[in-house]
């Protein structure tokens, strides 16, 4: 006659394994938490709603530029993430814009990912701040729709006043040349709110 073994329910394990280490207290929970540093606390002179100008010429290098408008709405999440939401219209087409940035303390720099509706892939960038220009700089690979190909892709975005900055995206690809050029400039005013 074979012999029942008797099994351990699940649960019995997770309640000896697993429960002690929820026994810590608010005070503890949140001691072990990430806090924010000088470099997340950059990111919040970007908070509020901005009014946009859009210079963009994105129909290629030595084409006649495209002016369009636009509103930035920047929060933070927290005290760690600088979320953008971004609305107006390239070329008579409705766009929207969503990034998210913060500061990578373990790889010392700044991270930033952005999505849009003229575009189906992800792009991600690292990036430095330079207090001096108060000028955030980020570069990484982005997709570029006229090419069906990844270019390299750079960002600067100038703090010129406490309302008022200076967006400016560059791309660089042999198609375009051996430099980076200069595909889009925003001009930027917080809205007095």
């Amino acid at each position: 006659m074979r012999q029942k073994t008797r099994r351990v329910p699940i649960l019995a394990v997770w309640m000896v394994v697993a429960v002690p280490a929820f026994g810590h207290t608010q005070e503890d929970f949140e001691a072990m938490l990430p806090q924010p540093t000088a470099e997340h606390r950059k990111l919040t002179a970007e908070v509020g709603t901005w009014d946009a100008t859009i210079t963009s010429s994105m129909n290629g290098p030595g084409q006649p530029p495209t002016v369009s408008k636009g509103v930035e709405t920047n929060r933070m999440m927290g005290e760690l993430w600088l979320i953008s939401e971004f609305e107006g219209d390239f070329g008579g087409m409705p766009f929207q814009g969503h990034s998210q940035i913060g500061f990578d303390p373990k790889a010392g720099h700044y991270v930033m990912s952005w999505v849009d509706t003229m575009n189906p892939r992800l792009a991600t960038h690292a990036g430095s701040y330079d207090p001096d220009s108060k000028t955030f700089t980020f570069q990484g690979k982005a997709f570029d729709p006229m090419l069906d190909k990844e270019v390299d892709q750079k960002t600067t975005s100038t703090l010129t006043d406490k309302d008022h900055k200076v967006f400016t995206l560059f791309m660089k690809a042999p198609e375009y040349g051996d430099d980076w050029v200069e595909f889009m400039k925003i001009e930027y005013t917080r809205r007095q709110e």
